[in-house]
């Protein structure tokens, strides 16, 4: 008997159970071997398949499931995962360890086949046991991941959050969908009298395909038939869809192609309304199309234009999903625009609401178009404040961790590398360099201080750690210590409107991050760490902003080369001659450090809120010598410099869209730095790409679009781009660079 099955032993007597049908015999028998054919996973902590963030430490409370049960505090989580398991319908159980400072509203998010689902749990209650966290649906894999709460317990104490064991019982099976597929389209494009064929087919993983249905945008469902043989068919753009259905009468996804009718060339233009901090573009889009003589709309909101004289009709559509947007750049010969944030080269999203952007919560989730090259250089920091994703992390949804290893010898893999960004003619085999408009190459992490990987063995082959000679191109960061800062107890982020973007004073409002505390015992910290390299005298300073709720008597405790030193900051009163409520750093006094690592802590037990945003030590010799740690650098990065700052590698290997996928003939990105995020992707058609910050300049989508629409050649429009917008370039991948013509 397999070691997954139970054996039972069943006994019957003969002269009791002799009438018993013998179908009903086998029913029961039937019934026992199904509901036992697949043993529980359970997975202890410390399991393979766990993973975490923060620190976990060994819990003393009683009863846990195996030998120890861990503990922590905010923000650190715990998951476990597991694989190569049937689909179907698990119950889920948690085991945790009673302790009178559990939390009684820890976050646990089940990641099922719908995607991830939220469940809160008193872990002051049930202890010692299996507790059912509820039923889902899983495909073969499947995760649940704890966040430590931030919850404050009476007497002021932070909640230590047990993670133990999870287990996952198997109930019944789900269907599996069936998978259309479209296997030809002949003859596409098609004439007006043609007959036209349709080939398909679909697969069923647990059973069989039962019934087939062929349907147009125009002229409706067209048969029945794997095969089908019809025509003539109207004449415009059709949106030919199939659909299979299993022996379940379930229907699978609806597959869907273009197919031309008519000889009239047709193009179709989508643009993608992403998320950029502001409102929508489509407006302006509708504005332009409604100024241009002979451009209609149609009924599902979609605009068609006619160019009599080129003999071309355009659809253009408004996207606002990343399944639109995917659909888009994976429709082949498609005209792709897309407004929004780069994410520091992680894709795109549309999450407008403040609900959709709590929603975003892992490098590869689904609200998130992963258009990134393989490694992407982020600002943490940036992607969860400036970019507003609180709850996002940097860990896939399986809750391992996306950050590359900072050094080699690291056994999840090498560390990134610094590398020139190339791309394939069609029909040439041969690796280009992209080179911009001065000739220049384009590396993909150019603020690295590395050299470029030039791919000197070909396509696809990286540099080797094992060569010293090409050690040179990774990145590294092996220092044990670095520039951040950490929060222990109760701590909320939160933003406000205050003056003084420039840290001196001035009137500009702006919006700024900071942590907050109110009240407490004194042992709720936030702890800058810092690394001096220069010894010196360095003017250590603080910055807040000063409020009536603040605290007059906010203690910091700075280490230096001395020794420690406790100094008094009054964050409520509004210093002499400065606007109130002023963001500014404050001076805390001046301090020798030899090179070495210290340390600046900020306590709560104060009169009022005490604020904690950024520490910067100043050289008091050379004002150029300046440390600035920030609230919110809490991930050790790998490189610093560039726009933004310091980066941490993530790697997007296995999530972000395959280059194979991409059939756009047309890209019109407008991000920041969409050249070096992105042309790593986008690497074929025709691409307009930006080399800066987009910020401060008019948005030029409508205005590309009209004079796209327009009949302007993109010598014009490039012209035209340069003279208004200069932070644009345009790459024409079906021709050969500069250097080859």
């Amino acid at each position: 008997m397999e070691d997954n099955m139970k054996e039972y032993s069943v006994l019957f007597r003969a002269r009791t159970y002799r009438f018993i049908p013998l179908f009903l015999l086998i029913l029961f028998l039937s019934t026992l071997c199904f509901s036992n054919a697949f043993a529980d996973i359970i997975i202890d902590n410390g399991a393979a398949g766990t993973s975490y963030t923060g620190t976990w430490s060994v819990s003393g409370g009683p009863s846990p499931y195996g030998t120890n049960s861990l503990f922590a505090r905010p923000t650190a989580t715990y998951t476990w995962s597991f694989s190569s398991q049937p689909a179907g319908a698990y119950e889920v159980f948690m085991w945790w360890t009673y302790t009178n400072t559990r939390p009684t509203n820890a976050q646990v998010d089940i990641n099922t086949a719908s995607g991830t689902q939220t469940v809160y749990i008193n872990q002051q209650a049930n202890g010692g046991k299996w507790n059912s966290l509820g039923t889902y649906s899983f495909n073969s894999q499947g995760s649940v991941t704890i966040t430590a709460s931030s919850q404050v317990l009476s007497g002021g104490t932070i909640a230590a959050t047990c993670a133990d064991a999870v287990r996952f019982v198997y109930t019944q099976p789900v269907n599996q969908l069936p998978v259309a597929y479209i296997d030809s389209i002949v003859p596409s494009p098609a004439s007006a009298t043609d007959i036209i064929t349709f080939t398909g087919h679909g697969t069923d993983v647990d059973g069989t395909i039962s019934s087939y249905v062929w349907n147009s945008s125009i002229d409706g469902v067209l048969g029945y038939d794997p095969i089908l043989a019809t025509g003539p068919l109207s004449e415009g753009v059709h949106a030919i869809s199939f659909t299979v259905y299993d022996n379940n009468n379930a229907p699978s996804k609806s597959v869907t192609q273009t197919l031309l009718v008519g000889n009239t060339q047709i193009e179709n233009i989508y643009f993608c309304d992403g998320f950029d901090g502001g409102g929508v573009i489509w407006p302006s889009i509708v504005t332009m199309l409604q100024s241009l003589g002979g451009a209609v709309q149609n009924s599902d909101g979609s605009w068609k234009y006619t160019d009599a004289g080129k003999g071309v009709t355009y659809y253009i559509y408004q996207v606002t999903s990343p399944a639109g947007m995917e659909a888009a750049l994976r429709e082949e010969g498609s005209h792709v625009i897309f407004n929004g944030h780069a994410n520091y080269g992680l894709g795109a999203t549309f999450t407008r609401t403040n609900q959709g952007r709590n929603a975003v919560k892992y490098v590869d989730d689904d609200l998130i178009v992963n258009i990134s090259t393989d490694m992407v250089a982020s600002n943490i920091p940036g992607l969860i404040y400036s970019q507003s994703y609180p709850n996002w992390k940097p860990i896939y949804k399986n809750g391992k961790s996306a950050i590359m290893p900072y050094d080699f010898g690291d056994p999840n893999g090498p560390p990134p590398y610094n590398y020139y960004l190339t791309y394939k003619i069609p029909g040439d085999n041969t690796l280009y360099f992209i080179e911009r408009p001065d000739g220049s190459f384009i590396e993909r992490f150019a603020s690295s201080r590395r050299p470029a990987w030039d791919w000197p063995y070909g396509e696809g082959v990286p540099p080797d750690p094992n060569v010293e000679s090409e050690r040179q191109y990774f990145i590294t960061n092996p220092a044990p210590y670095w520039n951040k800062c950490e929060f222990k107890g109760s701590w909320s982020w939160t933003r406000s409107t205050v003056y003084g973007g420039g840290w001196g004073g001035g009137t500009t409002s702006v919006v700024v991050y900071h942590y907050k505390a109110s009240g407490g015992t004194g042992l709720n910290t936030a702890t800058w760490t810092v690394v001096v390299n220069a010894p010196g005298t360095y003017d250590v300073q603080a910055a807040w902003f000063d409020n009536s709720t603040h605290a007059t008597n906010a203690r910091y405790t700075i280490t230096y080369s001395g020794g420690s030193v406790d100094v008094i900051a009054d964050q409520r009163t509004t210093p002499p001659g400065v606007t109130p409520h002023t963001l500014m750093s404050h001076s805390l006094g001046q301090y020798y450090f030899d090179k070495g690592v210290y340390t600046v802590a900020l306590h709560d037990g104060a009169n009022g809120r005490v604020i904690a945003q950024n520490i910067t030590l100043m050289d008091v010799n050379n004002s150029r010598n300046r440390i600035r740690v920030s609230d919110q650098d809490f991930y050790k990065s790998h490189l610093s410099g560039g726009y933004y700052g310091s980066y941490t590698i993530l790697s997007a290997k296995g999530v972000t869209i395959p280059n194979e996928d991409l059939k756009y003939k047309r890209l019109f990105y407008s991000s920041c730095f969409s050249a070096e995020y992105f042309l790593g992707k986008f690497n074929r058609g025709k691409v307009y790409a930006t080399f800066a910050h987009t910020g401060g300049w008019d948005n030029p989508c409508a205005d590309y679009l009209k004079r796209y629409l327009q009949g302007q050649t993109d010598d014009e429009i490039y012209a035209w781009i340069n003279s208004v917008y200069p932070i644009y370039e345009f790459y024409d991948f079906n021709q050969y660079p500069p250097s080859h013509q």
